[in-house]
């Protein structure tokens, strides 16, 4: 699942900027253990999926200002997921960083 927190582009001032955070991982250990280190930072919005499947739809719906992704995941090739978000006209322009062990 994924939480969706949104302001349109224009709505808000600088002050109430958050970076949109979004995790594509489908471990849950990962996913808590990167949201507890983000939790403290109020200025960050953290979201996550844990389907690759979902993850394009659920980038085009929080509107990250960066994903973090695992590489290998049950059902999905990491690269072909990172080449879907180039692919995508609305997700070209977010950066990706590729967490994997």
């Amino acid at each position: 699942m994924f939480a969706v927190s949104h302001t349109e582009v224009g709505e808000r001032d600088d002050a109430d900027f958050k970076v949109r955070v979004l995790l594509v991982d489908d471990q849950l250990i990962i996913v808590e253990a990167v949201r507890r280190m983000l939790a403290g930072h109020p200025d960050i919005e953290f979201h996550s999926v844990t389907d690759p499947l979902a993850a394009q739809a659920a980038a085009r719906t929080v509107r990250p200002t960066v994903i973090l992704q695992d590489l290998v995941m049950q059902g999905s090739d990491g690269f072909q997921l990172i080449q879907a978000y180039k692919d995508d006209e609305t997700l070209r322009a977010v950066p990706v960083i590729v967490l994997s062990a």
